[in-house]
């Protein structure tokens, strides 16, 4: 409902501000959080376009593709889901490459290959996350979630 209100006021103001976009992106996350995805996904497109226009390779447009990418892949698209991941890895990593985002990328890419049965791959991603995790964020639950991650690879390897 307020998300709903900032963008009517926001709207009026500028109909193409990157607060008209946080807001599209914010009543998303509600739709999602709902389980309304093709909703959540609609939100986060239109969060993207203006994104992308009004600051183009920005974090912000990072963010809209991850965001997308989370809901395919909980629609169970896992292909067009990796695509959204790469495109949010690709600008993510341009902007910092060694950032804590850039590990979350790797996290959801080593996910998706999982999913798709490709354990090595998918190893290869959580590797590069760790990394990551390891130097910026020691004592994380991040970390304790990508070493799972490794963990569950090994088992359905059998090692």
């Amino acid at each position: 409902e307020y998300y709903n209100l900032s963008l009517a006021i926001s709207y009026k103001l500028s109909p193409t501000s990157l607060s008209i976009a946080t807001s599209y992106n914010n009543i998303g996350i509600i739709y999602r959080s709902k389980g309304e995805l093709n909703k959540a996904l609609e939100y986060y497109v239109k969060s993207l376009e203006i994104n992308n226009k009004l600051s183009p390779n920005s974090l912000d447009v990072s963010d809209s593709y991850n965001n997308i990418g989370i809901i395919y892949k909980s629609k169970g698209e896992l292909d067009k889901a990796l695509e959204y991941y790469n495109l949010s890895l690709d600008i993510r990593k341009n902007l910092s490459p060694n950032s804590l985002s850039v590990a979350d990328s790797y996290n959801n890419i080593g996910n998706i290959n999982n999913s798709k049965g490709e354990l090595d791959k998918a190893l290869e991603y959580f590797y590069m996350s760790l990394e990551i995790f390891n130097k910026l964020s020691p004592n994380s639950l991040d970390l304790a979630g990508c070493y799972n991650n490794v963990g569950i690879i090994y088992d359905s390897k059998g090692e």
